[in-house]
């Protein structure tokens, strides 16, 4: 029986758990959202999106762009079916949560291949699940990009285990999530193209020159065909980074005239933001013995800490959900090898718990257990206050034209016409 597949007391733990990780976070996603806390218009304009797709129609009005014209993320097309079988909106983040969760089994599996006993590969795979970044993804709301976290280790996996087929699939979901992921697949296939040169020019072509070819042919489309067909200037994401430079081209020459422009913006973003500190903390800085990893990580880390928009500096959204399984693949990596480094044999089998009280102090530090604690008592004391705005909404007809703020988008985002 492969280590993929045996029925290890790691394994059964380590399942266990995720489904505890689960249970908890989709109760606090819930209990948000029937409360009217969330504050932004993501999971309405998914829902009225799909919404409309199901009923035969493609105007999204929440944002007036349609879907794909916001992000090209047509891994989104999937949820067709469920949300008309279930026809609540609360079904995207199951979906998403129950995904999520899914990396710790597979963090297990994958700590199991690089040699670690079921006991350190369990602490391993909780890791993943207990950063704190992976909690705060699944607490967002609902967006695609978050489904990139277990779809990257998926893949990870595949290429671990050598399943060609299984690489190709996880690696095309990943594209199909968000536009921005072409390019870290893209640098991952260069990478590890360049890493793994003594295979055959026709093995590398299968795991990574086809591979980065396709990411390099679907950038292009999404930015040179769907976009500008899509969203005609109503979102222009370029505008977050006008503090580098008036254009793309001319963004890219003042890298190399102007590089204080690059270098204050990064110096703004680390110092005042968190997203970076959030994700190494918690895995000890050992991503950074691995740094092939966090090269792989580059351009998104360069979209997120470039960037004008203070939120994508932090751990709180979903903007770390690429880069978690890069930092703890780069960690567990970094642990396995410690022998070969001709470190004490103690440090493999200490610093899987370390790497656990770590991601605990974490916790308490970015205020995610904190923050589950007083959700829960929210919930119990707003009783009168969410049934009387439940008995408001039930009063507007489902046909009816809507403008609502946006606790209330997401709790009416079923119907054709809505606007924030």
């Amino acid at each position: 029986m492969s280590k993929d597949n045996e029925r290890t007391p790691g394994n059964v733990v380590i399942t266990t758990l995720a489904v505890i990780f689960f249970l908890v976070w989709t109760w606090t996603s819930y209990a948000r959202w029937a409360d009217f806390q969330y504050r932004s218009f993501d999971l309405a304009y998914y829902v009225q999106a799909i919404w409309q797709l199901i009923h035969g129609r493609f105007d999204v009005s929440v944002e007036n762009v349609p879907l794909l014209g916001n992000h090209v993320e047509p891994i989104v097309f999937l949820f067709a079916p469920l949300l008309a079988i279930f026809r609540h909106p609360m079904i995207f983040v199951v979906v998403q949560n129950a995904v999520l969760v899914s990396m710790g089994p597979v963090g297990y599996s994958i700590a199991r291949r690089l040699g670690f006993d079921n006991k350190q590969a369990c602490l391993l795979g909780v890791a993943i699940l207990l950063a704190p970044a992976a909690g705060y993804i699944a607490l967002h709301e609902f967006h695609p990009e978050a489904l990139t976290a277990p779809f990257l280790l998926l893949m990870l996996q595949a290429r671990m285990t050598k399943s060609l087929g299984r690489h190709w699939l996880w690696f095309v979901a990943v594209l199909a999530c968000k536009e921005n992921m072409a390019p870290l697949l893209a640098v991952y296939c260069a990478t590890f193209c360049v890493l793994e040169r003594d295979r055959t020019f026709a093995e590398r072509c299968r795991w990574y020159v086809w591979p980065m070819s396709v990411a390099a042919v679907w950038f292009v489309i999404c930015t040179r065909v769907i976009t500008p067909a899509l969203n005609s200037g109503n979102i222009d994401y370029l505008g977050l980074y006008d503090r580098l430079g008036t254009s793309a081209g001319n963004i890219l020459l003042n890298v190399f005239v102007r590089p204080q422009l690059i270098g204050q913006a990064l110096l703004e973003s680390l110092t005042h933001g968190n997203l970076v500190w959030g994700l190494l903390f918690p895995f000890l800085c050992l991503p950074l013995l691995k740094p092939r990893w966090i090269l792989i990580a580059t351009p998104i880390l360069l979209q997120h800490l470039l960037s004008w928009r203070s939120s994508e500096w932090m751990i709180y959204f979903h903007y770390g959900a690429p880069l978690l399984p890069l930092f703890w693949i780069a960690s567990v990596e970094a642990i396995a090898a410690f022998d070969r480094w001709k470190l004490p044999a103690l440090l493999p089998r200490i610093v899987p718990w370390l790497i656990v009280v770590a991601c605990l102090i974490a916790q308490l530090w970015l205020g995610f257990l904190s923050g589950i604690v007083s959700r829960s008592a929210d919930w119990f004391e707003g009783g009168p206050e969410r049934a009387r705005k439940n008995a408001f909404i039930a009063q507007i007809p489902p046909t009816s034209s809507v403008v609502a703020p946006l606790p209330y988008l997401s709790h009416l985002a079923m119907r054709e016409k809505l606007y924030s």
